[in-house]
């Protein structure tokens, strides 16, 4: 009975804080995102400091944003649009009338974030979306170009589809529909015919291979497609009202205008969710269509404002008044930085603390921040003191503010005078909205006010507050401060160097990531008496300016260091940029001009005769003309109470150009008396807590609790030896789907291109969460089923061996650490029997096991293998789906379904067939030489054009592709696809084949197709779509043929140099196949 009385408040705890998460939305602050009567009010765009002033940019955000906004409130059935929208531009810009004063406005807090591209980067829009089904993402990417010039916005479609598809992942959080290049593109459907991957099948096109010239695919021994077989959308459809879903698909597609629902009596077919499509949403969200995902948002289900019917339920009533609006637009302007630190000098803060919190203030004060920023001081024990108000950063005032810094500490702590006092030096001269405290503590409050007594008075500021904790002991009421305020939580452990960094992260927040530093090495160590420490530091290309050694020490003298280049020069005391600071009790060795790239040593050398603690801090800038590869780190959640699942994303990218395959470490710090810290290795693998593989963000669950209180994590990044790659064309984050069309058109076509970086490591702080439960904490019972399994795979029946292969990636026992007990393995003849009543479903026998045994696991990350006996096959297809067991018998969700065919591919013996093709060979060569031979008397010349009654009509529609069996499939559908095909009738006119290079227009109403030529002259029909490209080294094989095909004749319109193929009758069998996708082919007039 304690045991069910546990689950269900364990359960409860979670339904309440997973609640409560999704109400924060994205931006945690006094004037969040949220939709007010159908309209989303505080909507941020935040335009980077690094984007040249443009008034023009404006004018074309708010007219792609009106036009957006009107196509969401169409998208949404009148559910939703954008009412109030807040541009904030750089402080770098002139000042205008029609700006406004900054209020609440932060760009880290933006929805919508508007930056350059990366060096070697796109112009792609963009979603930061590592979270889970559901949950919010981070924020939307766009760049000026796309913004500015609609060639380059083109090839993702129309602003208004391509927008709301990001919206949808950034705020419902949701996933694409469309295959992932490194993902599944075909599968097979419920009769073991192949599927092409989208969200509705009626969408129609055609299996072609790009790294093969575009012709058509071949099908493998196993029944599936070659590895890069892709399908091609018929875009020239643009007149068939066969399907309108779905947005999350390739949105720049003519008819798509509506987000795929649940399939149900009267659903509109072309609207029908696709739930066995193996793609990222259905992988991610178990099958739900985007609107099921969506009616669970807090959007339109607190206030009532959807239902359960088709396309969410027409119109809605209750709190919803009125109608549509175009959105009101607000442009603020920012203002130069202005930070004032509050910090802790009570009695708590002496010696080592004191010493390093002064340290990271230094750094702070003499690297970080820029000449015209402002910065004030506030140390508070028993009641706070203003050391120094607001000054604008110069030389002359870095040192003043140096000598201002605490010296000494005694007394008790009022957290909250501190935090009154730096709201009164923000706005002591003006409005205090727009600017930042940085509270840095390490003690319970034990004076008033307190932080409760003057959270009114934050709430109203419009400041922004980030907080550092400085051991366990600080009050558990700090992170109300940065919680309220979006500000970001830290936990410093004073054996540790994560305070520079922290306070280095804090005041940059808002900067751009080449005019920032980046932390190649932050450590702490402790050097015996009379001994030396040496380590080294690898700089790499994307970085070099302005490097700093920075060592700081306990005690007056204690160390010499020096530091050696990679071409062995030595910088030690005495040498140019060798500077000891005995106030600071630091040493620091400047670096002029580009540091050289390769590995720099450093020696420290302990000159006393005790112990020394010595914190070391490596940091760099960007070099010239590019950007640096940077990382960054987020926990899910600002606070847990298990069993919520919290997680951690690290995100390495050049800019915003993924890096992957990186060598990622998190060093976690835990509220233990007992233990120490706990190290996890997030990935980039798609697998558990990590949501897409290979898009740079390596992620992580963290279930290792040890009682209740802060948990902070430290970052260590490095290259993987030679396989660390960086990939161009690709960025962070969930991208729009190009349409190929443009390919090699607007100078936007960048394909995924991976290059080594070479060597490269940095370092970061991740910021902190607290665990909040004395009970639920303290990590003595299992509260962590195993992760749902996300990559069942299923192979084709093997006909010979009448067995089928599955494989998946193993799960934890708590998530995704440990080793799970058992697996429980289902098998249907139907998906919806597993999707919807998996537990009725039926278990696989263990006499069907061939290889592999359900109860002998492999630890997390591992691969699972299992073969199986089946006795059927035909026209159907077998569904597969896996639930994990951990020791405590809790279970993981089910997971995705995998179809196997059991269709016979192979439908004739090898040896048959090898003699049929040799036979075939033979009697071909023997007609061709006859037809030559026939060809050499005149004959009667023919009409032109009219080949009717020797090719015919085809029995395939050439927009559709099928592999089931001819016999089965004469009446030339697509494989599943849901409108019948019709056949091509009427005489076969051949297309016309442009020359290499020559430039052919494009028919009227048509769009270009990836490197497929468009055709000259009237409606081509059927056979027009997905013909040759233009630059196609078979080109010329092909056109020669007129000096052999002893049926070319010259005397044809169509065959003069530079023009088509046109086929005489002896041509017939070209025509419909080997050259179909080069030119020759049947076409009907």
């Amino acid at each position: 009975m304690a045991m069910l009385r546990l689950l269900l408040l364990s359960v409860l705890v979670l339904m309440f804080a997973g609640f409560s998460r999704i109400v924060t939305g994205q931006r945690n602050t006094r004037a969040p995102l949220e939709l007010v009567n159908k309209g989303y009010v505080n909507l941020l765009i935040g335009i980077n400091e690094r984007v040249p002033e443009d008034p023009a940019l404006l004018d074309r955000i708010k007219f792609v944003f009106t036009e957006t906004s009107l196509f969401l409130y169409q998208a949404t059935n009148q559910k939703a649009y954008f009412k109030d929208i807040h541009i904030l531009v750089p402080a770098t810009w002139s000042n205008s009338d029609a700006y406004s004063n900054v209020d609440w406005q932060r760009y880290d807090q933006s929805d919508v974030m508007i930056d350059l591209p990366s060096d070697g980067g796109s112009n792609r829009p963009y979603t930061n979306k590592p979270t889970q089904c559901g949950e919010p993402g981070f924020s939307i990417n766009l760049t000026p170009d796309y913004i500015l010039s609609q060639s380059i916005a083109g090839r993702y479609g129309d602003y208004d589809k391509a927008l709301v598809h990001e919206w949808a992942h950034y705020r419902w959080g949701v996933f694409d529909e469309f295959p992932l290049e490194n993902g599944n593109h075909f599968y097979v459907n419920e009769d073991g015919s192949i599927e092409a991957v989208r969200c509705v099948r009626s969408i129609t096109g055609k299996m072609i291979n790009p790294k093969n010239g575009f012709l058509a695919c071949k099908i493998m021994a196993n029944g599936m497609p070659e590895p890069d077989c892709r399908f091609l959308d018929n875009t020239n459809d643009v007149t068939s009202s066969g399907y309108t879903g779905s947005l999350m698909y390739k949105q720049f597609l003519p008819q798509i205008s509506t987000f795929c629902e649940k399939s149900g009596i009267g659903s509109f077919e072309g609207n029908k969710h696709n739930r066995d499509a193996p793609n990222l949403q259905n992988n991610q969200c178990q099958g739900k269509s985007i609107w099921e995902v969506m009616l669970e948002h807090e959007d339109f289900r607190i206030s009532g404002k959807g239902d359960n019917s088709v396309n969410g339920g027409g119109e809605t009533s209750g709190t919803e008044a009125g109608g549509y609006n175009p959105p009101k637009f607000t442009t603020v302007k920012r203002t130069s930085s202005r930070i004032v630190l509050v910090l802790d000098r009570s009695g708590s803060m002496k010696n080592q603390r004191l010493i390093q919190l002064r340290q990271a203030a230094e750094i702070l004060i003499t690297q970080i921040l820029r000449d015209g920023e402002q910065l004030g001081i506030v140390a508070f024990n028993n009641r706070a003191r203003v050391n120094s108000e607001l000054l604008v950063i110069t030389e002359d005032n870095r040192q003043t503010l140096l000598s201002l810094l605490p010296t000494f500490a005694d007394g008790a702590t009022s957290i909250g005078a501190g935090v009154q006092a730096g709201l009164e030096v923000l706005g002591r001269n003006g409005p205090a909205a727009g600017g930042k405290l940085l509270v840095i503590t390490d003690g319970e409050e034990n004076r008033e006010p307190l932080i409760e007594d003057s959270l009114h008075l934050v709430n109203e500021s419009g400041v922004t507050i980030d907080t550092i904790a400085i051991g366990q002991d600080a009050s558990p009421q700090l992170e109300r401060l940065s919680n309220s305020t979006g500000g970001q939580a830290y936990n410093h452990d004073e054996r540790s160097n994560s305070l520079a960094d922290a306070f280095s992260k804090s005041a940059t927040t808002e900067k751009s990531i080449t005019s920032v530093p980046v932390s190649l090495y932050m450590d702490f160590v402790q050097v015996q008496a009379g001994t030396k420490f040496t380590d080294a530091v690898y700089i790499d290309s994307t970085l070099g300016k302005n490097t700093q050694f920075i060592f700081g020490h306990v005690s007056r003298e204690s160390i010499s260091v020096v530091v050696t280049d990679p071409d062995g020069v030595m910088i030690s005391d005495g040498s140019p940029g060798y500077n000891s600071n005995i106030d600071f009790l630091q040493i620091r060795v400047t670096i002029p001009g580009d540091a050289k790239i390769g590995l720099w040593t450093f020696q420290i050398e302990n000159k006393l005769q005790n112990e020394e603690n010595v914190t070391i801090l490596v940091q760099s800038h960007a070099r010239e003309g590019g950007d640096p590869i940077v990382v960054n780190a987020r926990w899910g959640l600002e606070s847990v109470v298990p069993p919520q699942r919290q997680s951690l994303y690290v995100s390495v990218g050049k800019g915003n150009i993924p890096v992957i395959r990186s060598d990622v470490r998190a060093v976690i710090d835990r509220p233990c008396s007992n233990t120490t810290t706990v190290t996890l290795i997030p990935k980039d693998d798609g697998i558990g807590a990590d949501v897409r593989k290979d898009d740079g963000v390596y992620s992580t669950y963290f279930t290792d609790f040890c009682g209740e209180g802060r948990y902070g994590a430290n970052i260590d990044v490095s290259n993987n030896g030679d396989v660390t790659s960086i990939v161009f064309g690709s960025v962070i984050g969930s991208g729009a789907a190009s349409d190929p069309a443009f390919d090699d058109v607007d100078g936007e076509s960048i394909p995924e291109l991976l290059q080594g970086t070479g060597n490269f490591q940095r370092v970061t702080v991740g910021g902190s969460f607290k665990c909040e439960s004395a009970d639920l904490c303290n990590g003595t019972l299992d509260r962590y089923p195993p992760s749902r399994i996300t990559d069942l795979r299923a192979d084709n029946v093997d006909i010979e061996n009448m067995e089928i292969t599955l494989t998946f990636t193993a799960p934890g026992d708590d998530l995704t650490n440990g080793q799970v007990s058992s697996y429980i393995i289902k098998r249907t003849l139907n998906s919806s029997d597993l999707f919807d009543n998996f537990e009725a479903a039926e278990e696989i026998p263990s006499s069907s096991y061939v290889t592999g045994d359900v109860s002998v696991t492999s630890k997390a990350g591992e691969s699972e293998v299992f073969v199986l006996s089946v006795s059927k096959t035909g026209s159907f297809s077998y569904y597969f789906s896996v639930v994990a067991v951990d020791d405590e018998g809790n279970q993981s969700e089910p997971s995705n379904v995998a179809s196997s065919s059991a269709r016979n591919f192979r439908k004739f013996p090898l040896a048959l067939v090898v003699g049929i093709s040799v036979g075939g060979i033979l009697l071909l060569i023997i007609l061709i030489a006859l037809a030559a031979a026939l060809c050499r008397k005149k004959q009667p010349k023919e009409a032109e054009g009219d080949v009717s009654g020797k090719i015919g009509s085809t029995e395939k529609n050439l927009n559709h592709y099928s592999t089931a069996h001819e016999e089965e499939n004469q009446n030339g559908s697509w494989a599943g696809n849901t409108a019948q095909a019709t056949k091509p009738t009427g005489v076969v006119k051949p297309a016309m084949v442009p020359t290499k290079g020559v430039k052919v227009a494009k028919p009227k109403g048509a769009t270009k197709s990836a490197g497929v030529a468009y055709l000259a002259g009237p409606d081509n029909g059927a056979g027009a779509f997905g013909t040759a490209p233009t630059d196609d080294p078979v080109y010329d094989n092909i056109i020669s043929r007129r000096d052999k095909d002893p049926n070319w004749d010259p005397n044809l319109a169509n065959n003069r140099e530079g023009g088509g193929a046109h086929i005489k009758s002896g041509h017939v069998l070209n025509a419909v196949s080997m050259f179909d996708n080069k030119g020759f082919r049947p076409d009907s007039q």
